[in-house]
């Protein structure tokens, strides 16, 4: 999971050094890559236990 993220730049979101942006014009996109690092994240668990 570490590389694939270090690999998209997106690893900052994990470890806290990509913050969240205070400017609206930004936020936006901000919780666009959010979401889809979660739903990353989500599909690598095992289905038995992701519900």
């Amino acid at each position: 999971m570490w590389l694939s993220l270090k690999s998209r730049r997106k690893y900052g979101f994990i470890d806290g050094t990509i913050s969240k942006p205070t400017n609206q014009a930004k936020l936006e996109d901000w919780h666009c890559v959010q979401s889809i690092l979660v739903q990353w994240i989500v599909m690598t668990i095992d289905s038995s236990i992701r519900k």
